[in-house]
């Protein structure tokens, strides 16, 4: 088992022009992508004493995700509002003052560092209190972070130092300019993995040794809300299972294991399989309304 949890952000996603709410937000997206792929998952976040939130609580807690770490609050659950124009999701109005005026803490992230999580997950889209986020910096656990299309380089240069796996949507971005962004990501930030998505123009991933690409998969589209959430949520589950049995072959070994060359050999095979299905799982979720479905009716 490969067990993951997401702190930060949520909101959900009113869709005005279908009378419908899907539950949301990258958090709770990628708590809810990991279980549906039959993995154990928690989300730690904040959500209101309203229709809303129990909108976001019933729909993760029928997935399996672990809610022991939400608070609730007698304000309105965070929310944002999107149309719909020919597949592709158009943002408009929000509201996650919840978010803000209850910021993750320090000893929130600190409690998930305990051993028994082998990801900790976090987003561009949330808040923390003064201290919070550096204290990612303090555990063994690995740290996986979404800079969405949120960042700046003063931005990344801050926070990356804390962080371990990074992604960031790198549409507005030629494929030279992305590859330079990721290089200096790993080489002068101190990041692991970087990885930079550009739609149906493929992604791209450095490890301090290669510049992978992944192409994107055509498909019939629907809804593109959440497709990034999927892809790094698959990439990051893929990867982090490989990682976790190769550490555990190693162990087997009697004597000296394989030269350095082979288990990077293992390493970059295990990351081209990791995009790979990070790609996929993308595409299908293009294919449903919401980035998880379970949607209710909305009542404006």
């Amino acid at each position: 088992m490969v067990r993951l949890a997401s702190i930060g952000d949520n909101n959900v996603d009113v869709y005005r022009n279908l009378d419908l709410v899907y539950p949301g937000g990258d958090c709770p997206n990628v708590a809810a992508f990991w279980a549906k792929s039959g993995q154990p998952s928690a989300y730690v976040g904040r959500f209101g004493n309203d229709r809303l939130g129990d909108l976001q609580y019933n729909s993760l807690q029928s997935l399996g995700v672990d809610l022991s770490g939400v608070r609730r609050y007698d304000e309105p659950t965070a929310w944002g509002s999107i149309d719909l124009i020919d597949g592709d999701r158009i943002f408009g109005e929000a509201n996650v003052a919840i978010n803000e005026r209850h910021p993750i803490e320090a000893a929130e992230i600190a409690a998930l560092q305990d051993g028994r999580y082998d990801l900790i997950h976090s987003s561009q889209y949330s808040f923390f209190a003064p201290g919070a986020f550096e204290q990612f910096g303090e555990g063994e656990t690995p740290v996986s972070f979404d800079f969405t299309s949120e960042w700046t380089d003063d931005i990344l240069r801050g926070r990356c130092p804390y962080l371990d796996y990074v992604f960031l949507s790198c549409s507005h971005l030629g494929e030279r300019e992305t590859g330079e962004l990721l290089q200096r990501l790993v080489g002068e930030y101190g990041v692991k993995l970087a990885a930079g998505t550009r739609g149906m123009e493929g992604s791209w991933l450095f490890d301090g040794h290669t510049l992978f690409f992944q192409e994107a998969f055509p498909c019939q589209t629907v809804d593109t809300l959440g497709a990034g959430d999927a892809f790094l949520t698959r990439f990051l589950l893929c990867y982090t299972a490989g990682k976790k049995e190769m550490k555990e072959l190693l162990r087997a070994f009697p004597q000296g294991g394989p030269s350095e060359e082979a288990l990077y050999s293992c390493e970059e095979k295990l990351i081209r399989h990791s995009l790979a299905q990070a790609s996929l799982f993308a595409a299908r979720c293009c294919q449903e309304n919401g980035a998880f479905g379970l949607a209710i009716p909305y009542q404006g």
